[in-house]
């Protein structure tokens, strides 16, 4: 029997435009070090991840790298009817219905320095942001 083990529930991405305790503040946020006016921070994965970038970008914060990656794997959802624009720089993957759901869903691929500009321009709809993936 061969076992991939059990994944990290963890994840280190550094940041900017952003203190350290404005981080801290953040619930999940662990502050590892300020270096070159960035901020190397760890947080859970999942749902969570989602939620604390937003909550950085929503204070002004940029994402500088997500465990060493240069893209990132987004999910937006929009209704049917909405007339869909996709964020500056992002790429499509995949347009799929939501089972169950009224509406779309759109997997996207983004640049991490775009990130955080994705999330506050997602705010003003009609695409809305599901999930950010953290691989």
């Amino acid at each position: 029997v061969s076992a991939t083990g059990v994944a990290k529930l963890e994840i280190r991405s550094v940041v900017s435009g952003i203190d350290a305790a404005a981080l801290q503040a953040i619930l999940g946020v662990e502050v590892i070090r300020q270096f070159d006016g960035r901020i190397e921070i760890n947080t859970p994965r999942y749902a969570a991840f989602t939620d604390i970038l937003k909550a950085i970008a929503a204070q002004g914060g940029s994402v500088v790298e997500i465990a060493g990656n240069d893209e990132i794997m987004i999910t937006v959802t929009a209704p049917y009817d909405a007339v869909v624009q996709l964020p500056e720089g992002s790429t499509q993957i995949a347009e799929v219905p939501r089972d169950g759901f009224d509406g779309r869903r759109y997997i996207l691929s983004v640049p991490i320095a775009r990130l955080a500009d994705t999330i506050r321009t997602l705010q003003s709809g009609p695409l809305q942001l599901e999930h950010i993936y953290d691989y």
